[in-house]
């Protein structure tokens, strides 16, 4: 097990925004109450808030995150975009871009993308981002970027019902990760993304998203609020929807929702809607 150094994170950082300002911490409630409290009382863009352990980790939905202490990264940083609203669900694809890009810089392997949120590495969850925005007439006041990955996790920490869907890199590698280099290149990697996202840069940060997520072609069920849809993955739209073909022909999209991916469906003709975007 590697601890956080503030010297240590500095002196393998090489940003220009992200990681002005850095707050490690022992122990944290969450990473992303803290920069959102932070951000409130007039915290910077690219502030970043580390915790070794947090004691109410969640993800989407309010669902627990697991976050034992000396083995993972929790990083929650800050951003002001000066975007509309409706245009924030682009920022969780940039950093879900980001992430799976650091994550094979750091490790060699090649983690997928589960829309919105998720990396998986060979069908299991590695990290999970959630992101938390403060708005003001119709704009963005701050974003908080919150991403928690399973580092060095061993397979004992997790709890036996969560085997089957859960995974870290060290268990995926066989050997440990400096939790210090990989959040160094995290922020390297957000920043990048992030910065070709302020200048226009969208599409090519979607076809990147679509490449790294495989997902186009695939038929998916779609738990969006009380609503479920089933399709055919054509990719996704300027602002970060997820469109579908369904059965009838139409197209859906959809913002939000829990996604699976069966092999097929009874309903769906094995060459339906695979012409794609």
């Amino acid at each position: 097990m590697n601890t956080f150094s503030l010297r240590a994170i500095k002196a393998h950082l090489g940003t220009q925004l992200l990681g002005k300002k850095i707050h490690v911490f022992d122990e944290l409630d969450s990473t992303n109450l803290e920069a959102y409290r932070m951000a409130r009382e007039g915290g910077e863009e690219g502030e970043v808030v580390v915790a070794d352990r947090q004691l109410r980790g969640k993800g989407r939905l309010d669902r627990p995150w697991l976050s034992p202490p000396g083995v993972n990264l929790y990083v929650s940083i800050i951003l002001r975009p000066p975007i509309a609203v409706r245009y924030a669900p682009l920022i969780t694809l940039m950093a879900a871009v980001a992430t799976a890009k650091a994550a094979k810089g750091i490790s060699g392997l090649q983690p997928r993308i589960k829309w919105p949120n998720d990396l998986l590495i060979n069908g299991k969850k590695v990290a999970g981002l959630l992101n938390e925005l403060k708005s003001k007439a119709g704009e963005v006041d701050f974003v908080i970027l919150g991403i928690g990955i399973n580092v060095n996790m061993t397979l004992e920490m997790i709890p036996e019902e969560m085997r089957p869907i859960v995974t870290s890199l060290r268990e995926e590698l066989g050997y440990d990760i400096s939790r210090v280099e990989f959040l160094s290149t995290l922020l390297r990697e957000v920043e990048g993304e992030y910065q070709a996202f302020l200048t226009g840069e969208t599409e090519r940060i979607l076809r990147q998203w679509e490449e790294l997520s495989q997902m186009v072609g695939k038929v998916v069920e779609m738990k969006s609020f009380h609503e479920v849809i089933r399709g055919r993955v054509k990719g996704i739209d300027s602002d970060g929807s997820l469109l579908l073909s369904a059965p009838d022909g139409s197209e859906k999209r959809v913002i939000a929702g829990d996604i699976s991916q069966p092999e097929e469906f009874p309903d769906m003709k094995p060459g339906f809607g695979s012409e794609g975007k």
